[in-house]
């Protein structure tokens, strides 16, 4: 028993010297600011470019004050020293809260001295007024480190540091004269046709290209009473705009201006741009101008009860009557079913499934909430617009059209 309980006080003694020689080889740095396990340690510092870290980021933006909506250029600048190498890392980027992130670089590195330099450039668009702040950004580094004396563990150590970014803060002001869109825009619309036949569809492409907040615009889709108007989808890339219109009608119109009004950044000012009107003529169109029955007034007064004498004595002859009633009622025959005929042969060509160009206007309006229409509807626009002669599943497509009830 006593030599046990010697052996044990020993091993006590040991452990204790052993304890104390690794804690003494231990940097004050890390022994303040770490929290040492037998694997990892965590060191967290804050940026300073002046102490020569070994990873420096850095936040820099192209301008401090701007309106809602407004876009700004975020430069992030990450360093690295050249004989410093790493197990791991982590990279936490800001969260932009109240910025809409609209795009983001590819990461471009150069040598800097004794650091490799990478920067990435965000463009951000403020959400509303008032002072925002961009958190900052954070670096998580984990490098292996030598503890210097024995390690009971046989395994090695890994010490995690954080580097963090600066901070920025940034005015943000309300747009004047409740604008909704700010920057410097151009707007183009093209068309493909000016001439077309009773109910062909007339396309317009509508495009939009400069530095704002393109994606707050609204779809270009004028209310026209006598012409059917479909819109497709606005489509974004990068500092351009683009949306397709169908224009379908069955007598002569006019497609009016598409507008763009904007708080211009360079002069301060409201400005309005536009496209110019398209006349589309119909072939065939019934269109005729209005004219006023103008009826001459007679200023002489009338004997209102000598008229109707006169008309009483002069009478009209039955006979006269009797084939006026046949002839009226042989015309209005006639006319019925010449318009049943028309009518026929206007039911057979909506529904004919051959008619491209008719039938992608009838399966517009369904082509966001059905894939398969929607599939449809590429292929014939580029069997149509692009002159490609894909064929399509007419089994599908009379199954589409029966679906949605499509005339």
């Amino acid at each position: 028993m006593k030599s046990l309980g010697r052996n044990f006080i020993l091993f006590i003694f040991l452990t204790t010297t052993l304890f104390a020689g690794v804690s003494a080889k231990l940097s004050p740095e890390m022994v303040t600011m770490g929290e040492k396990s037998n694997s990892d340690e965590l060191l967290v510092h804050k940026q300073d470019a002046n102490l020569g870290q070994n990873f420096i980021l850095n936040y820099e933006v192209s301008k401090n004050e701007l309106y809602v909506g407004e876009s700004v250029k975020l430069t992030l600048t990450l360093k690295q020293r050249k004989d410093v190498s790493v197990v791991d890392n982590k990279f936490i980027p800001s969260d932009f809260k109240g910025f809409w992130k609209k795009s983001e670089s590819k990461p471009v590195r150069e040598s800097d001295g004794a650091y490799v330099s990478t920067k990435v450039e965000y463009i951000l668009t403020p959400q509303r007024e008032g002072n925002l702040t961009i958190s900052p950004a954070e670096l998580r580094v984990a490098s292996r480190i030598n503890s210097g004396g024995w390690n009971p563990t046989f395994m090695p150590q890994i010490q995690w540091k954080s580097y963090f970014s600066n901070e920025i803060n940034l005015d943000v002001k309300p747009l004047p004269n409740n604008a909704k869109l700010i920057g410097d825009f151009t707007i183009d619309a093209t068309v493909d046709k000016t001439t077309v036949n009773a109910n062909e569809a007339v396309n317009v492409v509508v495009k939009v290209k400069g530095n704002g907040n393109l994606e707050d615009i609204e779809s270009f889709k004028p209310n026209m009473d006598d012409v059917n108007v479909f819109d497709e989808k606005i489509e974004l890339q990068n500092d351009s705009l683009t949306q397709k219109l169908v224009f379908v009608g069955d007598h002569d119109f006019t497609i009016p201006p598409f507008t763009l009004t904007y708080f211009d950044t360079q002069t301060k000012q409201l400005k309005r741009i536009q496209t110019e009107p398209i006349q589309v003529t119909v072939k065939g169109s019934t269109n005729k101008p209005q004219q006023t029955l103008t009826i001459k007034k007679d200023e002489t007064p009338i004997d209102t009860d000598q008229k109707i004498k006169e008309v009483k004595q002069e009478g009209f002859n039955p006979v006269y009557i009797f084939f006026a009633l046949v002839i009226g009622i042989f015309i209005g025959i006639s006319i019925m079913i010449l318009k049943e005929k028309q009518f026929n042969k206007t039911e057979t060509k909506k529904f004919s499934i051959k008619d491209e160009k008719l039938l992608l206007i009838k399966l517009l309006p369904y082509k966001e909430s059905d894939e398969e229409i929607r599939k449809i509807v590429e292929i014939l626009e580029k069997n149509i617009y692009t002159n490609q002669k894909e064929k399509i599943d007419k089994k599908v497509l009379k199954e589409l059209v029966k679906r949605y009830n499509i005339t």
